[in-house]
């Protein structure tokens, strides 16, 4: 049973939801800087619910960066979702954040961290040096039914590169990331384009000439930002979720023969169908009953699980591209 850590401005308010639930529920105590949390003392199924702010971010930071220190999750809850609370969750690599207040919300999201897979989607292997982003990716990653690997360098990519592997992140700023080197290595290893490879760099530190002209754009047709490669991981992973469920869920209704329904009043129906209307399909046989409410428990499932990440999801516009059409 999981152990709920609660660091609200209203603990009593949340605890009793948890209780509710059936959790285990305790008032979180700040750490000091001396003493932090040890793993000794912070098993991995508790679970921190930290509710911050804009005016509380460096009060909440030592909190937060102990708690994820020690392998404990931390679901962050506030007023608003602003530029500052995203750049404070950011840098302390928490990938969930809920509107405070939204109990019900909140309960399901720390219940569906317990949801096994049916079956694994794949796995992704990241390059990168940065623990916090890489603490955000592998959240999104597993909760989404994908295994997750995290690589120090170059020689351990390549090594751990499979023919299983779903996709592969690399930041091209990572300390000692040599671009020719990689470009060297990856033509010598055709698995690279076997997956999507996808490179990204944050926007401080430029991209370089060197590093369009020395091959990259034969792997991949962009460079993203590390934001923009958190969107596009929670948006791609979400609609995989959830689509193959939407798609059960058709084919049981005979749609998009059945389409018309969505559309016309009962009248309308009736004068369309003409005789059809006596003849349609029987879908609520046991058959297609309960595989419509799999379907629809599936979805729900996806839906509830995206929730704490959509914040991470930025509108996207028209994306630049580096590379040849078809990379």
């Amino acid at each position: 049973m999981k152990e709920i850590l609660l660091y609200t401005r209203n603990n009593s308010f949340y605890r009793n939801f948890f209780l509710e639930a059936g959790y285990m529920v305790a008032d979180g105590i700040a750490p000091t800087a001396a003493t932090g949390y040890g793993m000794r003392e912070s098993p991995p199924d508790r679970v921190a619910v930290i509710e911050i702010s804009d005016d509380s971010l460096e009060e909440c930071s030592l909190a937060a960066g102990s708690l994820c220190g020690s392998g404990i999750r931390v679901v962050c809850v506030a007023a608003g979702d602003t530029d500052r609370v995203r750049g404070f969750l950011l840098r302390e690599g928490i990938a969930d954040l809920l509107p405070a207040g939204q109990t019900q919300r909140l309960v399901e999201s720390v219940a569906a961290m317990e949801d096994g897979a049916a079956e694994a989607g794949g796995s992704f292997i990241a390059l990168d040096d940065c623990a916090a982003r890489l603490r955000i990716m592998r959240s999104v990653a597993e909760r989404f039914n994908f295994e997750f690997r995290a690589v120090g360098g170059i020689d351990e990519f390549f090594a751990v590169l499979g023919n299983e592997c779903a996709a592969t992140f690399v930041n091209l700023g990572a300390a000692g990331f040599e671009i020719n080197r990689f470009i060297r290595l990856s033509h010598a290893c055709g698995k690279v384009k076997l997956a999507p490879f996808i490179p990204y760099k944050d926007a401080c530190e430029g991209i370089f000439v060197h590093e369009m002209i020395s091959g990259l754009n034969r792997l991949t047709r962009v460079i993203l930002s590390p934001e923009e490669m958190l969107s596009f991981m929670v948006g791609m992973l979400f609609r995989k979720s959830i689509v193959g469920p939407m798609d059960d869920l058709a084919r049981a209704l005979r749609y998009p023969d059945s389409a018309v329904f969505a559309r016309e009043s009962f009248g309308r129906l009736y004068f369309t169908l003409g005789m059809e209307a006596f003849e349609l399909a029987h879908v609520l046989g046991d058959e297609d009953h309960a595989r419509m409410r799999g379907s629809v428990s599936r979805m729900q499932r996806a839906l509830v699980k995206a929730d704490g990440v959509r914040w991470l999801v930025r509108e996207t516009g028209r994306v630049p591209t580096c590379g040849v059409s078809g990379a």
